[in-house]
């Protein structure tokens, strides 16, 4: 049976914000709005959602079997502080996994593999997977 990559929009937002030199609140929104601070925006990692949703069934895509499930990825909004301990983390695993000849203990080998259903990250995905995450 085909597989289709759906999308579903809940009434959400991402929350973003910025530091504008202003002399007041209101000139402070007032400039906010104009297009020339489009680019300053930083996303804080809140959500808000609401009780309504929406499909968008014009995205709606078949996928490749094979891919199907290496491409649902969620997207995941982390804090400062969180990105920077999941970086901590992998690059502990490397140094970890390099000291012991790339031996890991059976515990972590688990969750590194989902129980052994996908193979473990290679020393270069993961260093390529700490420069996404820190862009």
């Amino acid at each position: 049976m085909p597989k289709f990559r759906v999308k579903k929009g809940h009434d959400a937002y991402a929350v973003y914000e910025a530091i504008i030199e202003a002399d007041s609140v209101d000139q402070a929104n007032e400039f906010a709005e104009a297009d020339r601070f489009a680019d300053i925006w930083q996303p804080t990692g809140e959500i808000r959602e609401y009780d309504e949703y929406e499909m968008f069934v014009d995205e709606t895509e078949q996928v490749p079997d094979e891919t199907a499930l290496e491409k649902m990825t969620d997207p995941l909004t982390l804090t400062l502080t969180e990105r920077d301990t999941i970086l901590a983390g992998l690059r502990a695993l490397q140094d970890l996994s390099t000291m012991n000849a790339g031996e890991l203990p059976d515990g972590l080998q688990d969750i590194l593999t989902n129980g052994g259903t996908h193979p473990a990250m290679t020393e270069a995905e993961i260093d390529a997977l700490c420069e996404r995450i820190n862009t």
